[in-house]
């Protein structure tokens, strides 16, 4: 029988149970296709679909209603981790704090390229828009103060280091390493510093989300922002600044957060700290 939820059978082994009572986690010694096996599931979708959740309201009822989310961890594997213990690594934003307003430049001419940002709903397109819009220069003049400024490095990369999750018991570290895919959607550098933008956004007039999320992609997790900028921590002159491009309908809101701080070898990714934004910014497209 097709079913869409891979953990039913696990949460009920005593060998998890005894894990998560020990040590706050679960760290299955399995990777996804071989645990598939164990359990004889069969499944509508693909690994990533059930290990790499973008939202917390994506994670799984069957871990949430016992306070636990599960983690990938690269190449099928993953942790599943009590909230009771280590706090989820997942925002939840407030719209309502976007009171800083950016006007967009009004462009003279180029009528078809207006309207074909219009005909385009997609994160890459929409990203490029706010470039011509002038968005940009001012988010760079705001926060930092400069008005030069360049596109840097984008897209999917394999990476490998180590993440930290801290117990709120003990104080003490749980250690993991990850090893596999990031996603980079934009960057834009000044001398000394790079913001380092996730993108999502949603169609909510037209009933078509851009991708699955109950509250709007205020509660994206923490990873999709932070995992990407590990590819520039070995450049330690550099201001590492994630950013998050949410856009609804025509309103678009960027979140910028406080300099990120690796470790030497990876990162702490439930900081309940890191999770505020220093700085917030709402555009209005018409």
């Amino acid at each position: 029988m097709v079913s869409d939820d891979p953990w039913k059978k696990l949460v009920e082994e005593p060998e998890f149970n005894d894990s998560i009572e020990k040590f706050g986690y679960y760290s299955s010694p399995l990777s996804f296709q071989p645990f598939i096996k164990k359990y004889n599931l069969s499944l509508r979708n693909r690994a990533p679909s059930y290990l790499s959740i973008d939202f917390w309201s994506g994670q799984p009822k069957t871990l949430t209603e016992r306070r636990c989310y599960v983690i990938r961890t690269g190449k099928g594997k993953f942790v599943i981790f009590n909230e009771n213990r280590f706090a989820k690594p997942y925002l939840d934003l407030n719209l309502a704090e976007t009171k800083n307003q950016i006007p967009v430049r009004q462009i003279v001419g180029y009528q078809v390229l207006r309207n074909a940002f219009k005909q385009h709903y997609h994160e890459d397109t929409n990203l490029e828009q706010l470039r011509l819009l002038g968005v940009y220069d001012e988010v760079v003049a705001r926060l930092f103060g400069a008005k030069e400024y360049h596109i840097g490095p984008r897209g999917h990369r394999n990476s490998k280091f180590q993440l930290y999750f801290i117990d709120k018991d003990s104080d003490s570290r749980a250690q993991f390493t990850y090893d596999g895919q990031e996603e980079l959607d934009y960057s834009i550098w000044t001398e000394d510093s790079v913001l380092v933008f996730e993108a999502k956004q949603f169609q909510t007039r037209t009933g078509i989300p851009g991708s699955v999320s109950r509250n709007l992609g205020t509660d994206i997790g923490w990873h999709k922002l932070a995992y990407p900028c590990f590819r520039f921590h070995e450049y330690s002159e550099l201001n590492v600044y994630p950013v998050y491009y949410l856009r609804i309908d025509t309103t678009i809101y960027l979140f910028v957060f406080s300099k990120i701080e690796f470790e030497s070898d990876g990162m702490v990714l439930n900081r309940v700290a890191d999770f505020k934004p220093n700085r917030a910014f709402r555009i209005g497209l018409v």
